[in-house]
């Protein structure tokens, strides 16, 4: 197996200016409000974060070991008319959906990846940050921090989770939608579960950057 690529240091976040304008954001009913400067600050992290992602995935699939051609999966097709927000609030529900659903379907990938520092590591991580990110949005739109208040929150089934995104996706690419052994680790099951989750990601960030600059500049 090739040695793991050294990481790169993250990229410096710009600081981001204050925005130009002081509008209420409205949330649907029993939400919070918080300071509209606060609520751009957040959903422009979160968007930073799943772009920052992509390549994080994209790194640990260039290996000798990993048996597809391609290794990275070209970026799939997307239902650019479903992925687009009609508002803020319809923003705030489908950016939910995919931080809860991403949370979820990570830990649904805990059962049968290897743990080792490069590949078990990068599942966890993610997960924590989708986790987060579910939370934060959550707690915006007026609901429990894990769905239904659950104590433990529940792993996703795959394909619970393609079908979650099936709406958002035109065309998978020439590699068709991913999928993984959902229990038996392996070297080659590593690098499926990797790719699982970048698909997942480049749906997610694509989300993220067709509608932040609608609803927050």
């Amino acid at each position: 197996m090739a040695p793991p690529l050294k990481s790169r240091a993250a990229p410096k976040r710009r600081p981001r200016p204050p925005h130009p304008t002081r509008r209420r954001l409205p949330i649907a009913g029993g939400a919070s409000r918080p300071e509209p400067q606060l609520l751009i600050s957040l959903i422009h992290e979160f968007m930073e974060d799943e772009a920052a992602h992509v390549p994080i995935l994209q790194q640990k699939l260039v290996d000798e070991d990993n048996p597809p051609s391609p290794q990275i999966r070209p970026v799939p097709t997307l239902n650019m008319a479903d992925l687009i927000q009609p508002d803020v609030t319809s923003f705030l529900r489908a950016a939910a959906g995919f931080e809860n659903t991403g949370s979820g379907a990570c830990g649904g990938t805990l059962f049968a990846i290897q743990q080792t520092d490069e590949y078990f590591r990068t599942a966890v991580s993610l997960r924590t940050v989708e986790s987060r990110h579910a939370s934060s949005l959550n707690a915006l739109l007026g609901e429990s921090l894990v769905p239904d208040f659950a104590p433990v929150e529940a792993p996703i089934d795959q394909g619970v989770t393609v079908s979650r995104v099936f709406p958002f996706v035109s065309d998978p690419g020439p590699s068709g939608f991913p999928k993984f052994d959902p229990v038996n680790a392996s070297v080659p099951n590593n690098f499926r579960i990797i790719d699982f989750l970048l698909f997942l990601e480049h749906v997610e960030s694509a989300f993220y950057r067709a509608n932040v600059p609608l609803f927050f500049g």
